[in-house]
């Protein structure tokens, strides 16, 4: 009689060293798809990720790939992403994955992290937000398109007739400390109310202001009102989950120096196509603007520049913004600080047919002296009527500008 011994506890170690070998190697399913007919995902940005111009992977084949590319996100940090089909005669539906808890698949309740509502031809564009649950480290991203369909949150993998998928490696970190930083700081304001806005990053969730005379607040953007003029020492500390960060900046109140109110506005009424200005240079001042979606500006309060009687001074007005015309463009000059601006005696500057004027303007004696002016910059569209000082604008719009002027003690 042959006698077997059976050891039950290396029986028992041997089954648990083959179930980890296999979670160990166990992968992400492979979807099907057959992006043949140019239904494919073409560029895809997340964060740093900028995959471009892709031109489809596998196609007729499975239709997928594993880019290899790979970013890194923050937890409770938001993040925009973009997905563009490559045929945009064909309608495309999308749906983006992120395996949050690491175990190999998107099954989970919160990993179907976007979806476009509807397929279209339409580039379609998205912000998710990191959650503080998911598990740190390198995990997985899934992007999928679809021709003619919507996707849910249980197609990760499934077969679908047209359309792609492509796989992105995720690092994911914990939440990193704020960088503090706010606005208005270094600015001149010759009104006593100012908007302060937090433009700090990561993600802050507590804020501390200190308005540098006595007062302060605790929510993100507050309205402060100044009793006196002077100069002010602003400090905002933000903190979140990970830490805290100061900043300290300043403010000069100088309500006195607000120029007359103008007796009239030019408004925009059909902005469209990038029109406007976004760009003033003349003497000191140097101001950067958005185009005329915005409307009219009045900065007059927070830009502005001294000049001298009697001197002429470079001036630039940029209307290139992303327009496809060119612009006529005028300036005119509140010599006499009645509120009114006349389009003959205080016009100063004139270009017709152009995207950036340069010219010189010149200031005459007899004009009102130390005392804050407005300067009002105005374009439109050069088929459209030619921009006077209180004609509402089509497509172009008004800025408004202060500017002193200093006597002359040349000899």
């Amino acid at each position: 009689m042959i006698t077997i011994k059976i050891n039950m506890r290396a029986i028992g170690l041997l089954i648990v060293a083959i179930c980890i070998h296999f979670i160990s190697y166990s992968q992400y399913c492979i979807p099907s798809a057959d992006c043949g007919s140019d239904d494919y995902i073409d560029n895809f940005t997340f964060h740093t990720i900028s995959n471009l111009n892709s031109g489809g992977s596998n196609c007729n084949n499975d239709s997928y790939i594993n880019t290899g590319i790979t970013a890194s996100v923050y937890t409770n940090t938001s993040y925009s992403l973009s997905v563009e089909g490559g045929n945009q005669s064909f309608a495309q539906g999308y749906g983006i994955w992120i395996d949050y808890n690491q175990d190999n698949d998107f099954d989970d309740t919160n990993e179907f992290i976007s979806q476009s509502s509807n397929s279209s031809s339409s580039i379609y564009n998205d912000v998710i937000t990191i959650p503080l649950t998911a598990t740190l480290g390198t995990t997985r991203m899934r992007v999928r398109s679809s021709a003619f369909n919507t996707f849910s949150s249980n197609e990760s993998c499934s077969n679908v007739w047209r359309g792609e998928s492509e796989d992105y490696t995720i690092n994911i970190i914990s939440q990193s400390p704020p960088s503090a930083n706010f606005s208005p700081n270094g600015a001149s304001i010759c009104v006593d109310t100012v908007n302060f806005l937090d433009l700090s990053g990561f993600s802050p969730t507590n804020w501390i202001w200190d308005f540098g005379d006595g007062d302060s607040s605790f929510i993100q953007n507050p309205i402060h009102i100044y009793s006196t003029d002077g100069n002010y020492n602003v400090t905002l500390i933000v903190s979140n989950l990970s830490g805290s960060d100061t900043i300290t900046g300043s403010i000069t109140i100088n309500t006195s120096g607000n120029g007359l109110t103008p007796t009239c506005n030019s408004n925009t009424l059909n902005n469209c196509c990038g029109f406007g200005i976004t760009n003033v240079m003349l003497n000191t001042l140097n101001s950067t603007t958005l185009d005329g979606s915005v409307g009219y500006e009045d900065l007059s309060c927070q830009l502005g520049t001294s000049v001298i009687e009697g001197q002429s001074y470079t001036i630039s007005i940029n209307a290139s913004g992303s327009n496809p015309g060119a612009n006529n463009i005028r300036a005119w000059i509140d010599f006499n600080n009645d509120g009114n601006l006349d389009n003959v005696s205080e016009l100063v500057f004139s270009a017709d047919n152009t995207l950036i004027a340069t010219g010189s303007i010149y200031i005459p004696t007899g004009t009102a002296l130390n005392t804050p002016l407005r300067l009002r910059v105005s374009n439109d569209y050069n088929f459209e009527p030619i921009p006077t000082p209180c004609n509402d604008l089509i497509r172009g719009q008004s800025e408004d500008y202060s500017i002193t002027i200093l006597a002359n003690t040349n000899a």
